[in-house]
């Protein structure tokens, strides 16, 4: 019918993870979706606002290993439910919408709390924020969250780096 938008030409322009993150925000899975070009550019402002993070954080962190603190706990919880609702939607009704929106409210949690770490409980909590941020964004984004992984000192690939677990306490 001549009514087809090219993936290929988008992915082009915008990008493969760009694309990917438009796609799955556009709608719970199971819905129609209809290319709006205003979509692309909120994702491509979402994948833009995700570096930028990452290019401050991974300095930051880098040579300390993740581990659960007492510090920047605002960050911890929000993370964890984030991890809970990617497992609900991996596990089921694949709505990735909601888990890219609460990405997107993790984010607003950490510029809210401005971190700056000066102590390695900070620094931790701050590389545990980060790795498990790479590792969920790497199904729906896989070229940032391999990005994300490498620059934060990751070994290998993020998908054979295994699942953040769950931490209801932290939730």
């Amino acid at each position: 019918k001549g009514n087809v938008v090219s993936p290929s030409e988008i992915m082009g322009r915008w990008g493969v993870d760009v694309c990917r993150l438009a796609m799955l925000f556009f709608a719970p899975s199971g819905d129609e979706n209809k290319w709006k070009e205003e979509a692309l550019i909120g994702a491509h402002r979402f994948v833009s606002r995700l570096w930028n993070l990452l290019e401050g954080l991974a300095p930051a962190v880098a040579g300390v290993a993740a581990g659960p603190s007492e510090a920047y706990r605002p960050l911890r919880r929000k993370l964890h439910q984030l991890i809970a609702r990617m497992d609900g939607a991996s596990e089921d009704a694949l709505n990735f919408n909601t888990v890219i929106a609460q990405v997107m409210e993790l984010l607003n949690v950490y510029d809210g709390l401005k971190p700056e770490p000066k102590t390695d409980d900070e620094r931790r909590a701050l590389r545990e924020f980060a790795e498990g941020l790479a590792r969920v964004l790497a199904p729906l984004a896989p070229f940032l969250g391999e990005e994300f992984w490498e620059r934060l000192g990751g070994k290998g690939s993020v998908f054979r780096a295994g699942w953040p677990a769950y931490d209801p306490e932290a939730a």
